[in-house]
């Protein structure tokens, strides 16, 4: 993987139109080692662009945001650990949120992530047109260990005018 690190004004990595990308086994936010935060200001920040594949990666440290997917749709998340360092036991915590998924995007999955430690949140859903969106098996609020890292002020939220988004089964 690489490392994806210090644009502290800027992105790790910005997926602009097109997609269909494939991003894994990536430390975004942080060291090489992903123990230490090397914050970007947005970790991945993806705007209007379909399909990607983002897949067991460390999202972590970033000032704003993990992940912010904007008017993108059909991206799957799978398997990142985001929030917390490679080990998955201390909090290198994305500033706001893990994730944030507005602007109407629909139809993105986020599987089998760890989203635990964040400033604020884990995940946000906002805005009208934000449809269809389905958070599954991921562990939210707990490092690998099963001990408490939870988000700052909420887990997952949903908000205006989010609607028929899919938490769990």
């Amino acid at each position: 993987g690489v490392a994806i690190d210090n644009f502290s004004t800027g992105f790790g990595l910005l997926l602009v139109s097109g997609g269909s990308n494939v991003v894994t086994q990536d430390n975004i936010g942080v060291n090489p080692a992903g123990t230490v935060a090397a914050p970007n200001s947005m970790g991945i920040f993806a705007i209007i662009s379909n399909g990607n594949v983002i897949a067991n990666n460390v999202i972590s440290g970033n000032s704003i945001y993990g992940v912010l997917f904007d008017a993108s749709n059909n991206n799957a998340v799978v398997g990142n650990t985001i929030g917390l360092n490679t080990g998955s036991t201390s909090a290198l915590a994305n500033g706001v949120a893990g994730v944030a998924v507005a602007a109407g995007s629909a139809g993105n999955q986020f599987t089998n992530n760890n989203i635990s430690g964040n400033g604020d949140f884990g995940a946000v859903f906002a805005d009208a047109g934000t449809t269809g969106n389905q958070v599954i098996g991921d562990t939210i609020g707990l490092n690998g260990t099963n001990a408490a890292a939870p988000n700052g002020i909420a887990g997952v939220v949903f908000a205006a005018g989010a609607s028929n988004n899919t938490l769990g089964t």
